[in-house]
Order: structure tokens, then sequence, then C-alpha cells
């Protein structure tokens, strides 16, 4: 921390957390087609590093079909990263499981990939969402292309297809 950076309260993280995720939830608002609509639930009840507080969840479903398969996927706010300080949702469907994080800067944590040692956020590019693929040892930065490769694995539907 420099001495520029002034520390946040857990309740001022928590706000943080809850800014970004609500910023990411109305950006997938934004790229779903028509064929789809989201369902936001409120007042879910989270437990972090900070403490507890309430976060809302987003589901994602079939638009005018109400039976239990019409879920596609589910935006699960995870609080925030004991480890790196990061914040968490994880995208959850029916055939998987996929997790993003929201990176501010480059983390200076170090991991060891195919016996080297490297930083743990490779291919960090700016401050934004950041899809985790744990078994590539890399992340990527979120676009409109790449969340809908997530809701595809998540789900095995295409978002065309829908």
């Amino acid at each position: 921390m420099t001495s520029l950076e002034v520390q946040k309260t857990p309740q001022e993280k928590q706000q943080l957390y809850l800014e970004t995720v609500n910023q990411f939830f109305g950006q997938v608002k934004e790229w779903l087609p028509e064929s789809v609509e989201t369902v936001q639930i409120e007042n879910a009840l989270l437990e972090d590093k900070t403490g507890e507080y309430e976060v809302p969840l987003l589901s994602i479903i079939k638009k005018g079909v109400l039976t239990p398969d019409s879920v596609i996927a589910n935006l699960l706010p995870q609080g925030i990263s004991f480890l790196t300080g990061e914040d968490l949702i994880e995208i959850k469907g029916a055939w998987d499981e996929e997790e993003l994080a929201y990176i501010r800067q480059k983390n200076l944590i170090q991991t060891v990939r195919h016996g080297k040692e490297c930083l743990m956020d490779e291919g960090f590019e700016k401050e934004g969402w950041y899809w985790i693929l744990i078994n590539q040892d890399q992340i990527r930065p979120i676009t409109k292309e790449l969340f809908f490769e997530i809701i595809r694995k998540v789900s095995n539907q295409p978002m065309e297809s829908i």
C-alpha cells in the first residue's frame, strides 16, 4: 500500500463489492437476447472476510417459461476473496460452474505453474471482471462473447439457440 492509499473499513469494502456486482448485473442484462430475461433476488445473506451482509443474486431464465428447467444460469456473488482481496461471482448452470473475479490491480501473489513461479493474475490487462480459467492457468477479461461462452459451458445451451 502506498502512502496515498487509505485503508477501507469492512463496510466500505462491502459497499464497493456490491457496486461492482450490481454494475456487472446491469451489463449482463444489456447483453442478453430478447429470448431470455433475468430475475433478481435481493436479500441473500453472504459472509466473507469483511463480515456478514446481503447481496443480490441474478438468474437468467428463458422468457415466458415458468418451469424448473427454465433457469439457464445463476450468477451468485461469493464475496471478497480472503487470499487475493478480489471480488468474486460464481456462474452456475445445470452442467458446470465457473468463477469470475473483479481485479482492480495486478496482483503480486506468486503461484507455481508447470514447475515455474509466476504471477497468479497472469493475463491481467486493466481493472475489470475476469474469467478465472483454473485448468488453463490464466484469466481472461469478460466481454459479451466470452460471457456467452461461459453461459454455454455451464448450461450446455448456446445463447443463440435459446
